[in-house]
């Protein structure tokens, strides 16, 4: 291709790019027209910052295309001109020489590169002459991501340009933005048998379209928070222009105004509510937008019947309102004034100290009762000056104490001493209750103080009388000791006793017995008789010894108590027989009143006859005529502890009944006390621990020997034994 054919070729391309331009100043001159104003809820700074942006960057790609076309043109003028003196393409060379876009002309596939202008050492920073040894290195300049998309566009045979941008890395690191129009060449068949190509740097360009589109993006994430925490906010908010026009309102607001939002944006307020005109929201509102001062004004709007608390702010347009519905608060305002008048006439006819603080603790009110104490003024005790009634040693914990309970913010009590009119400090019982609103915030305190100093008297007395019982009970429990060490001594006393007086007894038992037999001598009748006596004297005087032991392991818990299968109607009649011939000898009849039978227990069958042995001894012993009657019965409930509820059974209850002459009810208490005797005669028997033993045996059996008697008419002994069953064995 010859240089002739190359600056034809040129100036076409140079054409084509004027033609490009031209159409691209009248699409932006168009688009400008149409561009929408940026909304009116952006601040006018920001609006105009944006708008003086846009135009900048239009007017100055404008000017550089149209600079372009213009060169084009004039240098195709110049061309003609040349052909017909012989200087056009001298003047164009030197034209597309100086221009600062690339321009480039070479093969279909960009394998071979015919011409391409000094600009593109400037813009790309690598020679002409690397580009012409080797036209692939421009598509090495350009970086990964975008190279497929320019090969792509070389490659192009279409009737039309072809326009892209992408990005280049130079050899010194820097990238910068490229804008290339390609534009195919035909033959006189309409083969495209060349490619042209003019390619500018837009870096500046492109940069200030990213920084624009951050600022844009900026202005809508801002947008969209500002909205998203004006919606989700609990007070109701709306905007005006400085022509009073609705510009925004959140939810909140449309449900209190009672209208949807479409209905009102771009609305003037005193048009679409003209029923506040005049109103103190009118004059307050306009005040604040003259004056340019944040306002705020509780205003009822009498149409709603609702009391609104406003905060009115000025923008840099007009004013931001935000506003919320109080008419509940207002009414509970206006019920907790009336509640505190009932209370305070309530608080003066109690029989309290009361007095009433804020919510940081200062007293701002006392009842009548305060000041008749005090004989103070309200002035004298207002605030926290109460405190110069308290014991001086106690005044600094004391109000200490105080302030910290009223910090916590919890209802709560405590005693402190007050001075009255008189100079004598009594004791108080301080309570107070915190009086919330419905958010659940303390309003204020009501508090009582109740006199208490003859309660904190009798407390100290009760606390030292409980001392001296203490003390009391020291001394009980020292005795205690000492009493159980001394029966533990005489429980051995006695063991050692008997066993001393047992041997020298039984010893001569049995030489009075060889008497009796004759192994000596034969006796007169007169002789048998004393020694009978004798040997009767010493067989009581053993029994004593065996009951006096009895009582001593009874004392130290040694009672042995062998239990086994026990046939109760079998040993009931065993005993009757055994006491039948003793009872007749006194003249007596001994009966007995039995079922038919009894289920067997589990017990000791030698103490049950111990028992009832000694029961039918005495009842032998102290009845002059009639009789004794021996009775069984199977209870379901037990005699219990005295004055407590029976005993759930089943238990049996064997009773010993005689018609003797009955027993005092003053002396009941005494029948199982130890060495106690009921007849105080010379000629009464018995040493006076036989009940002691038997009922002392009868616990230990897990029973009981209960009493019922009438003085003249005899006496029913019961002894109480659970029906116990024997043990399971494996």
């Amino acid at each position: 291709m010859n240089g002739r054919e190359t600056t034809v070729t040129a100036v076409a391309v140079a054409l084509a790019a004027s033609t490009s331009a031209m159409i691209a100043i009248r699409r932006r001159q168009r688009n400008r027209a149409r561009r929408p104003e940026p909304p009116r809820h952006q601040p006018r700074a920001d609006r105009q910052m944006i708008a003086r942006l846009l135009d900048t960057w239009a007017d100055a790609e404008e000017k550089h295309l149209r600079s372009l076309g213009e060169l084009a043109t004039a240098a195709f003028k110049r061309l003609l001109l040349g052909e017909e003196t012989g200087e056009g393409e001298v003047r164009f060379r030197q034209i597309v020489d100086n221009l600062q876009e690339v321009v480039w002309l070479g093969s279909p596939d960009f394998s071979e590169l015919y011409y391409v202008n000094p600009a593109y050492e400037r813009v790309w920073g690598r020679s002409r002459k690397s580009l012409f040894q080797r036209p692939a290195s421009l598509l090495d300049a350009i970086i990964p991501e975008d190279r497929s998309r320019v090969s792509t566009a070389l490659g192009y045979t279409g009737r039309h340009q072809r326009e892209i941008e992408y990005r280049i890395v130079r050899p010194d690191g820097e990238v910068r933005w490229i804008r290339s129009r390609i534009y195919p060449i035909r033959d006189r068949s309409g083969v495209v048998y060349r490619a042209a190509g003019i390619a500018e740097e837009i870096t500046e360009r492109k940069e200030a379209a990213l920084r624009l589109e951050r600022l844009l993006w900026r202005e809508r994430e801002t947008r969209q928070e500002v909205v998203t925490l004006l919606e989700s906010i609990s007070e109701a908010f709306f905007a005006v222009d400085s022509e009073w026009r609705i510009t925004y309102l959140n939810h909140e607001a449309e449900r209190i105004l009672r209208r949807p939002r479409h209905t009102l944006l771009n609305k003037n307020i005193w048009a679409e509510y003209p029923l506040l005109r005049g109103t103190v929201l009118e004059r307050e509102s306009r005040r604040a937008m003259a004056e340019r001062i944040p306002v705020e004004q509780e205003f009822y709007y009498e149409p709603e019947g609702v009391w609104l608390d406003l905060h009115i702010y000025p923008s840099v347009n007009g004013l931001s309102i935000f506003f919320r519905d109080v008419t509940e608060r207002k009414a509970a305002e206006d019920e907790l004034r009336q509640s505190e008048r009932n209370l305070r006439a309530l608080a003066d006819s109690i029989p309290h100290l009361t007095w009433m603080a804020d919510a940081s603790g200062r007293v701002y009110w006392y009842n009548q009762r305060w000041y008749d104490f005090t004989g103070n003024t309200f002035e004298e005790l207002e605030g926290w000056r109460w405190q110069e009634l308290i014991l001086p040693d106690q005044k600094e914990e004391v109000v200490a104490r105080v302030r910290a309970r009223f910090e916590a913010g919890e209802p709560w009590e405590d005693t402190v001493p007050l001075r009255g009119k008189t100079g004598e400090y009594r004791w108080f019982l301080t309570r107070a209750v915190p009086v919330r609103d419905s958010a659940g915030r303390v309003l204020r305190w009501l508090g009582t103080n109740t006199d208490i100093t003859e309660r904190i008297e009798a407390e100290a007395e009760r606390t030292r009388l409980l001392e001296r019982e203490r003390i009391a009970r020291a001394e009980a429990d020292r005795r205690r000791a000492e009493l159980e060490h001394v029966t533990r001594s005489r429980a051995r006393l006695i063991r050692g006793f008997s066993h001393d007086v047992k041997n020298p007894l039984g010893a001569a038992d049995g030489f009075l017995q060889l008497m009796e037999e004759g192994a000596i001598d034969e006796l007169t009748p007169k002789q048998e008789e004393s020694v009978a006596k004798v040997r009767n004297a010493i067989r009581t005087a053993l029994e004593l010894i065996d009951d006096l032991l009895t009582v001593a392991r009874a004392q130290a818990g040694e009672i042995e108590i062998e239990r086994e299968p026990t046939d109760l109607m079998g040993l009931l009649r065993n005993v009757a027989e055994s006491y039948q011939a003793r009872a007749a000898a006194e003249g007596l009849e001994l009966a007995t009143n039995l079922p038919e039978s009894l289920p067997t227990s589990y017990t000791d069958p030698a103490r049950v006859r111990q028992i009832l042995g000694n029961l039918l001894s005495n009842a032998v012993k102290f009845t002059e005529h009639g009789g004794i009657t021996i009775t069984a019965r199977v209870r379901e409930h037990g005699p219990g502890a005295e004055g407590a509820q029976p005993a759930t059974g089943p238990w049996i209850a064997i009773s010993v009944i005689d018609t003797g002459r009955g027993i005092p009810p003053e002396k009941r208490h005494l029948l199982f006390q130890e060495f106690c005797r009921l007849s105080q005669s010379e000629d009464a028997e018995g040493s006076g621990i036989g009940l002691s033993i038997s009922q002392k045996l009868a616990h230990a059996l897990g029973g009981k020997i209960t009493v019922e008697s009438e003085v003249g008419k005899g006496s029913t002994f019961t002894l109480w034994l659970p029906l116990d069953e024997a043990p399971q064995t494996a």
